[in-house]
């Protein structure tokens, strides 16, 4: 489920505001927030916040639909930092995806700021040289891909295969500037648009797109 406001203009910062609201709002529905108490829940989240070109998007995957469903009925306005927008006009569009190893490679761009480095693996990166930081940073992406399929009970037995063309830009993480990643990749996996990989999906990161297939 795909959920767009499209009379609402806000900064792609503020996908986390908007993730904010709604889990503020709607506290007892974990799968809006993906937290326990005070506790992160560390699981591939099915309700992800994002904004593109400008218009908040919220991502509802599986069992997290009908709870998106739940919230967006019964929200008539959102609030994002100091201003407050109405929410009259929502666009909601239902679509079934594959997900899953493809016949063929398949090419995506990042639309957001992939952020797959921790502290530790990323003074490993720093001494790598070029060629080495790609095959380092293709393994990472396998790894997300593979992270995003058990989070949603999808097992693969078959290989994935990564080829990353990306570029390191500055990016604020939780307050804190760290190296991300914007570019494109190819793969033979079926990823739908708008799913996120890496860190802080739920908050807009990692947004990916297909952009063509290739033999």
């Amino acid at each position: 489920m795909y959920i767009k406001y499209p009379n609402i203009k806000t900064e792609k910062r503020n996908s986390a505001k908007i993730r904010g609201y709604f889990g503020n709002k709607f506290i007892d529905s974990i799968k809006l927030h993906n937290h326990l108490g005070d506790k992160f829940l560390y699981s591939y989240p099915v309700i992800q916040y994002k904004v593109l070109k400008d218009i908040p998007l919220i991502v509802g995957i599986e069992n997290g639909i009908p709870v998106l469903h739940n919230a967006i009925m019964n929200t008539q306005q959102i609030v994002i930092g100091n201003c407050t927008y109405s929410c009259d006009d929502i666009d909601i569009k239902l679509e079934t995806r594959e997900l899953g190893i493809s016949n063929k490679m398949n090419k995506y761009i990042f639309l957001s700021p992939w952020v797959c480095l921790n502290q530790d693996n990323y003074n490993k990166y720093r001494k790598l040289n070029d060629k080495d930081k790609k095959a380092f940073l293709n393994k990472i992406l396998i790894g997300n891909i593979l992270s995003m399929c058990k989070g949603l009970g999808i097992n693969i037995d078959k290989e994935i295969v990564v080829d990353t063309n990306v570029r390191e830009v500055s990016s604020n993480f939780k307050n804190n500037k760290m190296i991300s990643f914007y570019g494109e990749f190819y793969t033979n996996f079926n990823i739908p648009n708008y799913f996120g990989l890496g860190k802080s999906v739920s908050r807009g990161f990692g947004m990916v797109k297909q952009i063509r297939e290739v033999e």
